[in-house]
């Protein structure tokens, strides 16, 4: 099982005489290795037909956390790879082809830009505290059934944990209002709400709501605003719980995605073909407390 991340190289960590232009954080490669996935990253400066071509060889794509957003020349760039991605998946899925698309943090916040069609001004900018902070999650009704898919299978351990401890890791100032689901709302957005579930809300250090897990309704897109790749191996921050209930979150959403993944029946053309891009071909560069960088 294979899937896809994107992000954008940092100069700063550059290996020497590298000129890449994408980069990857291990902390990503490890969560989903760990559930038995494999990784291939795709190049930010993919082009559609190049993009096409991973997305007929791979079982999905996650995009990642990062700081794309806070930059101006880059984020409309990636918002336009994001937005071919989501038409991807939704087409592949109501002919029957079961693509995945995930997104984690900023890839959260992505989906929902893209599910708006564009629209920025569903992120709300000013959240606080949560750099890092474990919270809890705060279920909507019937969050945890069918046909939702995200939760609805966990355990009841798993959605105790998840409901009753401080067991997910948000790093974060923007994201989704929970009003921009709410009709009526001022901030209310008719697309959003027609395109995705709503499962789960988390409050910031202000008091102030917003959505952390959300799916769509008619494909497989799951969005979440925290991070369960970083409890197991991110040690960067004390602030960052390792112990033994939020390593099994972390574990129940990479075997997720795993299992959604091997509903479609992508592949490389070779298994010679296949390894030719996985992650271990790339240059990596480690920058401390248990994180590599690699740079493609």
């Amino acid at each position: 099982t294979v899937t896809d991340t994107m992000g954008n190289a940092d100069s700063a960590t550059l290996p020497p005489n590298s000129n890449a232009t994408s980069c990857l954080s291990s902390l990503y490669v490890r969560w989903a290795e760990q559930a038995g996935m494999r990784v291939v990253p795709i190049p930010f400066e993919s082009s559609d037909d190049q993009l096409m071509w991973y997305f007929s060889r791979v079982n999905g794509v996650l995009l990642t956390g990062g700081i794309i957003l806070d930059t101006l020349p880059l984020r409309q760039a990636y918002m336009e790879k994001v937005q071919t991605m989501l038409n991807y998946t939704v087409q592949q899925n109501a002919l029957g082809d079961e693509f995945v698309l995930w997104g984690t943090c900023q890839g959260f916040e992505m989906l929902h830009v893209a599910a708006a069609g564009g629209d920025w001004n569903v992120l709300q900018t000013n959240y606080t505290g949560m750099e890092p902070r474990m919270l809890p999650l705060i279920f909507y009704p019937n969050a945890t059934n069918s046909p939702n898919v995200l939760l609805s299978d966990a355990p009841e351990s798993i959605l105790g944990i998840l409901s009753g401890e401080n067991s997910t890791l948000n790093f974060h100032s923007k994201g989704v209002n929970t009003l921009v689901y709410e009709p009526g709302s001022s901030l209310y957005n008719a697309d959003i709400a027609d395109f995705f579930t709503p499962l789960s809300q988390s409050i910031d250090t202000s008091d102030q709501h917003f959505i952390s897990a959300a799916e769509a309704k008619n494909a497989n897109v799951y969005a979440i605003q925290f991070h369960p790749e970083k409890p197991p191996y991110d040690f960067s921050s004390g602030m960052i719980n390792h112990d033994l209930d939020t390593l099994a979150v972390s574990s129940y959403f990479s075997f997720f995605l795993r299992s959604q993944l091997q509903q479609n029946l992508h592949a490389f053309d070779s298994d010679m073909q296949g390894n030719q891009y996985t992650i271990e071909n790339y240059p990596v560069v480690d920058v401390g407390y248990g994180v590599q960088y690699y740079f493609i």
